[in-house]
Order: C-alpha cells, then structure tokens, then sequence
C-alpha cells in the first residue's frame, strides 16, 4: 500500500511496458463523483411506474458523412491510426465535449468522434476485442452510442425516448455476447431505475433487475465470466425524482440468475463508489471517501474480493485531501488507472507501488480513463 509519505515521492513519469492480456476488456464507462463533474444526472430516485417499458435499443440511427476536409481538421495526423496491437487509453475529454483516444507515450491525442450527433460524449468503453468503443450521447435525454476504435461505422447502440429519462455507463461483457447499461425512467415526479441487458446478436433488451423504491443502479460491471455484475447500489433521500443520492454500496447481481438480486457487499453509509471489475484477478477496484466529507471529498483506492472480503487499501490519500475516483483495471490485472484532482490520469500498481502519470507525457487531462484491450490475431 502507498500512503501519503510516499505518495509524492512516487509520482514520476514512467512508461507502462506491462504485458496485456490479449483477450480481457479493460472495464468500463463511470461513477457518482465523476458524474457530477460530468453533468451526469446523480439525483434520482427510483419509484414504481409498472405502465413504462423499457425502451428497446436501436442500432440503425445514422451519422452524418463529413468532408474530407472536416475529417483532417478536426482529426490530427499523422500518428492517430488506431492499430492492431497498440496500446490505447480513451477517456472523457474535460476541455470539449468528446470522447477522446491518447498513446501510453502521449503521441496520437484526438477526438474519437467528432462527427456524432448530440452533445456532450461520456463514459467510454472498450469492446473485449478492442476495436470499438461504446459511450453515452447527450442530448433531449441520453443514449447510448457504439463506434469503431478509428471513428467509422458509428451508431445508436441503446435508445432511450421520454419518459425515459438516461441510459447511461454501460459495459461490454467479456465473451462479447452482452451489453449491460442502468436506465432511468421518470413520470409524474417518480423514477424507476433498471439493469438491463442488450443481447449484441439479437439486439433485444432485457430488464435484469428493477431497484427498489429509494434505490438506485449506477456504473454496472462484469465479472471475468460474464455471469455477474458489480453495480453502484445508491440510496436515495426520497422516492422523488430530484431527491439526493445519501449513500452507495457495492452490490453483486448474479445476470443469469432465474430471480436476480443485489447482493450488497458494502454498506451504502460508505460512500464506496466507481467500481471496476478485474478480467484476470477477479478482484474488484473502487473508491473509498471519507464518508465525513462525501463523494467530492478526500478518497482511497481499496481493492475488494467479490464475496465482500480481503479489502485492501492500494492508495491511501485521504488524510492530505487527495482523490482516486473513476478507477480502472488494465486488462492484465496488475495496474490500476484513476483522475487525480486535477484531472490527470494516474496510474499505480495493485500493491500500490509504482505511482505515475498514466500518459508518459503527462498528457491526458480527462476523465473516465479506460485501457484498451489489444486486439485477437
């Protein structure tokens, strides 16, 4: 574990050169703290509204064709060609509205995106195979939006219409069959929250597990298997739809389950937020406020074996007033990548050695950072 004697002294700049398991997705799209600073909604609570369906997904929405003038103003070249075999790290741009892709080496920094519809771009995530990237869409409320790692073959990859209020930080399973995403649905004053499941060869939804009233699901994760999920389990002031977020826990939901339910492995008095699942240790990553100070304030690294036992301090920051929010595992298991206050990406090893930059350059300043799997041969 690093604390804050070392800290400091441990903040160099290093290039990754770790070995990258060929076939594991580096998890997904996002949490509560970083939600606020992203505009995400963080305030709702869910309720009982048995007459609204979930919106089922659409992948046919087209995008607009640029010019190939447009295409080489608003992409840098050369050096952004997003090969096979090359480590990335996509991230949620905090100076644009975009989804953008960075070298380990700082090189090929550019907007993944720029020609897709709607507003702000959030909380990206990497296909298993690392060719594409899924991310949610600002705009009348926000979907769901998928794209290829090089920017082409963009589409609506999950749809939400009013009442539908966002579906939002969803996460590719690791055998690439499933795409799990939380919905909110709003009526009358009154929120419904859900897990659902996109089936990527069928394209039909399911709804996996509705919260109780005053709960809420944020930022779902696969397990290694594809069997379960890691879920921000929130608890809600009221059952209103602008009632505040007054908790988190970490739960377990086993998908496959004939009645699925969240099993809690944290208390919601804990603040424990921004989990990530490991596709290789099957350890779980997520940040640990002070719960005195709440989601903006001080917080740890802490890792977390999923029957809720072994957690283990990584990074403990919290008596200087430092952040680990919005972790991220590397796809082999050894790193974990998260946003400093300032919004640079850090990266440390799970022992807690190791701390640095995550882009050798220094470069990067965003959120939401995820590592690229490296593409099958």
């Amino acid at each position: 574990m690093t604390d804050i004697t070392t800290w400091e002294n441990e903040m160099t700049v290093r290039p990754m050169g770790r070995s990258i398991m060929r076939t594991a997705a580096a998890g997904g799209l996002a949490a509560l703290i970083a939600a606020c600073a992203s505009g995400a909604p963080t305030t709702v609570s869910p309720g009982s509204v048995p007459s609204v369906a979930p919106t089922t997904a659409s992948t046919t929405t087209p995008t607009p064709t640029p010019s190939k003038a447009a295409v080489a103003s608003a992409v840098p070249s050369p050096g952004t060609t997003v090969g096979d075999g090359e480590e990335w790290i996509a991230y949620q741009q905090n100076a644009s509205t975009g989804i953008y892709l960075i070298r380990l080496d700082g090189s090929g920094d550019h907007a993944a995106f720029p020609f897709v519809p709607g507003g702000e771009q959030l909380h990206p995530d990497w296909s298993p195979d690392g060719t594409r990237i899924a991310f949610s869409v600002d705009g009348d409320t926000r979907v769901i939006w998928a794209g290829d790692a090089d920017g082409s073959h963009t589409a609506k990859l999950v749809d939400c219409v009013a009442p539908c209020m966002w579906v939002d930080e969803g996460a590719w399973s690791l055998d690439g069959r499933s795409y799990i995403y939380h919905r909110m649905v709003g009526k009358d004053g009154v929120g419904v929250s859900t897990l659902e499941i996109l089936d990527l060869a069928t394209n039909k939804t399911r709804v996996v597990l509705t919260a109780p009233k005053g709960r809420a699901f944020y930022q779902p994760r696969w397990s290694p298997d594809s069997t379960r999920v890691v879920t921000e389990f929130a608890k809600m002031s009221s059952a209103a739809v602008d009632s505040d977020v007054i908790g988190v826990a970490l739960a377990i939901v086993d998908v496959t389950a004939a009645k699925p339910v969240a099993k809690e492995i944290t208390q919601a008095s804990e603040l424990t937020n921004s989990p990530d699942w490991s596709a290789a240790t099957d350890l779980i990553v997520f940040a640990q406020p002070s719960t005195s100070a709440g989601f903006d304030g001080p917080s740890d690294l802490v890792t977390i074996h999923p029957d809720g036992t072994g957690r283990t301090t990584v990074i403990s920051v919290q008596p200087r007033g430092g952040q680990t929010p919005q972790p991220a595992w590397s796809p082999d298991g050894s790193w974990i990548i998260f946003v400093d206050p300032g919004s640079t990406m850090q990266t440390v090893k799970v022992d807690g050695s190791g701390l640095a930059p995550a882009v050798a350059t220094g470069g990067g300043t965003g959120l939401h950072p995820r590592y690229r799997p490296l593409s099958k041969t």
